[in-house]
């Protein structure tokens, strides 16, 4: 949505700073021409709070034609609204598709409706020590600003983070900014600045590792990162005597975790890191970033010194622990937190009504699947929970409500219980509640959603999933005068409470597609087609989930028989649900009603 720029900001002239030392900046004849070519793709990055005042945050760059621009972290983190200023002054709302904390680096994506100029890509890895760099921004969105100077250290690790430093000063406003060559190619992002004395170092990250990372973000929201399970430690001048080594290249493993796929794999306290895939080991930094960089799940080839010997060691990677991946940063949830005992969701509701004999439910949550998917975290207790609600205050007869957990909810389970047991008991002017908690997944081939039963495979979803198209089929055919569906899921593939086969690309999937919903079907999801499905860990509960019982606690919204006001409680969960997203787990979610009562 394009927007007007606020009043009030004043004019800025181009600033072109040049150092105070001649040796270490080029001069302004030589990247005028550079300049020219790449600031069409840097923007201004600006947020706006509740009360419609617009500050200055800092800077960003188009990475896609079709609007996805790369920035900071720190940048947006605590936008309430972001909005992006393009070069030619047209200025757009933005969403947040992932931020990483690990490397600081946000990617954002607007809606523009046509082309935008792209900022090209270089090789960070050619970089050479000495090669004239400048850092460019769009810090008050009027203007550029740049800065020039040399790469003084091609690598510097940080926080186990690999940055470049250079002598080109990076002003606040240059955050999000590109780091360029003279070929006007972004080589890195820029990030932080250290001030000592007179002087300044800034520091970008590497392009090459912007280029992970945004793929990943744009993908699923998050990156993921590879994990052995070892506490390390360099090398001493004592410990190379000891062992009888040539140098102190290598990194020697302090401790193993129990359960982890270095213990799988047969390493043992004591051991000696000398290469990864090939590659020399040189400190416990460079492991760290290494095995960062890999994927979950990916094999990796250790080349290990023990009792004076060498050996490869092949160990499969996990999924390094959100508290590591974000260690040594400000992160916005540093590690997950373990819910509540008790959350004041799962406390019933005062009010109660009238069991209704012809009321029926099917209550679906599966948290732990047989072919060893994600963990959907909470999926089985927000089942109990809405199972607990329906027949202890919503009038649903106990016997009339099927709740199926983990393993009891099959692919034939749901076959029998959506397309025959309803059938086979609702009676004209009944009610129905559907509610499922768990993974969704998209068939790549047909884009179709998918229910994932226990035991589902995403690999294969057509013949092992139960779609939502048969879903809505059966129960259009149910005669009952009211039918809600609730589904605490996603189908993307994206993440969240989403699988997707392997090697298979996030779709964006429309829960109603092409079918006609039956008239009696209202039908809520927790988020739209190509966003994901959050976990509200302190509470305990799905984020959707926990903002639906919310909901259901108003008096206002149950009736006097039981059925809902489907409408006031959609209009309270769903900006709920949105605003805790967005400033708690950097997503955006946005939940879904569809069909005719709205």
């Amino acid at each position: 949505m394009m927007k007007e720029w606020p009043n009030g900001i004043c004019a800025l002239f181009f600033v072109l700073i040049v150092g105070s030392a001649p040796t270490a900046f080029a001069a302004e004849s030589e990247w005028k021409k550079t300049v020219e070519t790449v600031k069409p793709a840097v923007v201004n990055v600006a947020t706006e709070s509740f009360d419609k005042k617009t500050k200055m945050l800092g800077s960003g760059f188009v990475i896609d034609k079709n609007g996805y621009i790369v920035t900071n972290k720190h940048v947006i983190e605590d936008a309430d609204t972001l909005l992006v200023k393009l070069y030619d002054g047209r200025v757009f709302t933005a969403k947040i598709l992932g931020m990483d904390a690990m490397t600081d680096i946000a990617v954002i994506k607007i809606n523009t409706g046509g082309d935008l100029p792209v900022m090209k890509l270089g090789d960070s890895e050619s970089l050479a020590l000495g090669e004239k760099v400048a850092a460019i921004g769009n810090p008050f969105g009027q203007e550029h600003m740049l800065t020039t100077g040399i790469v003084s250290m091609r690598k510097v690790t940080i926080s186990d983070t690999v940055f470049i430093q250079t002598d080109a000063e990076i002003n606040p406003g240059n955050s999000g900014g590109p780091l360029i060559n003279m070929r006007g190619e972004a080589v890195g992002i820029n990030t932080a600045i250290i001030i000592k004395d007179k002087t300044g170092k800034g520091y970008a990250v590497p392009i090459n590792t912007v280029r992970y990372v945004m793929n990943e973000l744009i993908a699923q929201g998050r990156v993921e990162r590879g994990w052995l399970g070892v506490e390390i430690q360099p090398l001493t001048p004592e410990l190379v005597k000891n062992f009888g080594l040539a140098n102190a290249q290598g990194v020697m493993i302090s401790d193993i975790k129990k359960g982890g796929p270095a213990e799988s794999a047969g390493m043992k306290k004591g051991d000696i890191i000398l290469e990864l895939n090939r590659m020399a080991m040189s400190d416990p930094s460079a492991l760290r970033s290494v095995i960062s960089s890999l994927k979950p799940g990916n094999n990796a080839l250790f080349l290990v010194f023990r009792d004076g010997k060498r050996m490869f060691i092949s160990a499969k990677l996990g999924k390094m622990p959100v508290i590591e991946a974000t260690k040594g940063r400000s992160p916005i949830v540093a590690e997950k937190t373990l819910p509540p005992s008790k959350s004041d969701v799962d406390e019933l509701p005062q009010v109660k009504t009238k069991p209704d004999k012809n009321a029926y439910a099917v209550v679906i949550g599966i948290e732990q699947y047989r072919q060893k998917l994600p963990k959907a975290d909470f999926a089985a207790h927000d089942a109990k929970i809405i199972s607990e609600y329906l027949t202890k205050t919503m009038g649903y007869p106990e016997e009339n409500v099927i709740t199926l957990i983990d393993d009891r909810a099959l692919k034939s389970d749901m076959e029998k219980y959506f397309d025959r047991w309803l059938s086979n008991n609702v009676e004209e002017n009944g009610r129905v509640f559907i509610y499922y908690s768990g993974h969704g997944a998209p068939n790549t081939k047909t884009g179709d959603a998918y229910l994932v039963p226990y035991d589902g495979d995403p690999t294969f979803i057509a013949e092992t999933g139960y779609s939502i198209a048969r879903l809505y089929e059966s129960l259009g055919k149910l005669k009952a005068k009211e039918i809600i569906v609730v589904l605490d899921s996603c189908f993307s593939g994206g993440g969240g409470r989403s699988v997707l086969a392997k090697g298979a690309r996030p779709l964006v999937m429309n829960l109603q597609g092409n079918m006609a919903l039956s008239k009696n079907i209202t039908v809520m999801s927790a988020s739209s087609g190509e966003q994901i499905s959050s976990t509200y860990d302190e509470k305990g509960h799905g984020l959707f989930t926990y903002f639906l019982l919310k909901g259901i606690k108003n008096e206002e919204v149950i009736k006097p028989d039981g059925s809902i006001v489907i409408s006031d409680l959609f209009s309270y969960l769903k900006p709920q649900v949105e605003r805790i997203a967005r400033k708690q787990y950097n997503n955006e979610q946005t939940p879904q009603l569809i069909g005719a009562k709205k």
